[in-house]
């Protein structure tokens, strides 16, 4: 059984929400905290990965991002909706230069 027009269309919208996101972050248009938001009450944002968010911040990269999840108790696969109050305000303060 393969996809539907439906289907797909639906893949589509959900890719295209999780991009404009990951542009927004990267245009410096959207906070992580924002962003978070938006995950948890956006359903096709909701399993977009915290990696993803990070690797594109201008403040970070790729391996900052990565290193930064770890370091504040977050799995490198955590979903952006995952993440909890603490380790975002821990990820906030990386990012404004803040010793955490």
């Amino acid at each position: 059984m393969g996809l539907t027009d439906a289907d797909r269309e639906f893949v589509a919208s959900v890719r295209d929400r999780r991009r404009s996101v990951c542009q927004k972050i990267a245009k410096s248009q959207l906070t992580v905290r924002q962003a978070v938001h938006l995950a948890r009450t956006d359903e096709q944002v909701r399993d977009l990965y915290a990696v993803k968010v990070l690797d594109v911040h201008p403040a970070l990269g790729k391996v900052a991002g990565r290193r930064l999840l770890i370091s504040v108790g977050a799995h490198q696969f955590s979903t952006l909706a995952s993440l909890d109050d603490d380790m975002i305000e821990r990820i906030e303060e990386v990012i404004q230069g803040k010793p955490v």
